[in-house]
């Protein structure tokens, strides 16, 4: 997603969501995506390409998840609400693969595209769960 696209899902998001799939705080200056490198005469793809330019973009107060000093003290690498929500929801909504031999669940299998209006359509039903657990 572009950065700015990723800025107005995430705040849509919080809106929605509040402080349902973590604490939300205002990152003043985020980079979206690492820096990709490449070895002597290998050229990047067109998506690293991208990723790249983007990583010139800083967006200023982005809502973030994360970030914080976990039980043992370790830092917690930030991640956008989008990130986070596209995280959440494909373990909610989409089904696990098959168990492997040591009894844990597979990964999920993701069948459908994650965009922003998919996104905020499964936040609404995600916080009609939540509610109804609670």
């Amino acid at each position: 997603m572009k950065p700015r696209i990723e800025k107005k899902v995430s705040k849509t998001l919080t809106k929605i969501l509040g402080d349902l799939i973590g604490k939300v705080w205002i990152d003043d200056q985020h980079q979206l995506h690492p820096l990709h490198w490449r070895k002597r005469g290998e050229k990047l793809s067109p998506k690293k390409e991208r990723h790249n330019r983007n990583q010139r973009v800083r967006v200023n107060n982005m809502p973030v998840i994360g970030g914080e000093a976990d039980y043992w003290g370790e830092y917690s690498e930030p991640s956008t609400v989008c990130q986070g929500a596209i995280e959440v929801f494909s373990w909610t909504f989409f089904e696990q693969g098959p168990e492997d031999e040591f009894g844990s669940r597979g990964y999920p299998v993701i069948t459908e595209k994650m965009t922003g209006a998919w996104l905020i359509k499964k936040a609404h039903e995600y916080k009609i769960i939540k509610s109804k657990e609670q």
